[in-house]
């Protein structure tokens, strides 16, 4: 009994969601925050809960993505789906290769994407969830929605 107890403890402490309905959509991130892993390894972790990495195409996914970090109670920096494609400063979101450009919408810090070797999109650096470039090799927690 103690030990089934324990790991819910645990379960908690270390996973966070928020679901929240907006008209016809629904949107579902999942923050993970029980290892440091590089994007790929972040990408191979949301494929292996049925889910993938976190795209934010809107403010409203914002919010939701402020809510669920939130939530944690927690700080950290946490890799989403977005990366740079190598073609002069193309951010697009994996793995389906949308140009971030052409969703409309965007929430970089001011002074970035500021280094050609960052080619990873995380947030958590700056005050709410506004992006930052960060080498796709460093070791973060990680953002995950569901597939749809």
């Amino acid at each position: 009994m103690a030990t089934s107890r324990v790991m819910k403890i645990v379960l908690i402490l270390l996973y966070s969601s928020i679901s929240i309905t907006s008209g016809q959509s629904k949107k579902q991130y999942h923050v993970y925050y029980d290892r440091l892993v590089n994007f790929y390894g972040a990408v191979s972790a949301c494929h292996s809960y049925g889910q993938r990495l976190a795209t934010v195409t809107s403010a409203e996914d914002t919010s939701r993505l402020q809510q669920a970090i939130a939530k944690t109670s927690r700080s950290g920096l946490f890799f989403t789906a977005g990366y740079d494609s190598g073609h002069n400063g193309e951010w697009v979101w994996f793995p389906n290769g949308t140009k971030i450009s052409t969703t409309g919408y965007s929430n970089w810090h001011s002074s970035q994407p500021d280094n050609h070797e960052e080619r990873c999109l995380e947030v958590g650096r700056f005050p709410g969830t506004m992006w930052n470039d960060i080498s796709c090799s460093a070791a973060l927690f990680y953002i995950c929605e569901e597939q749809d």
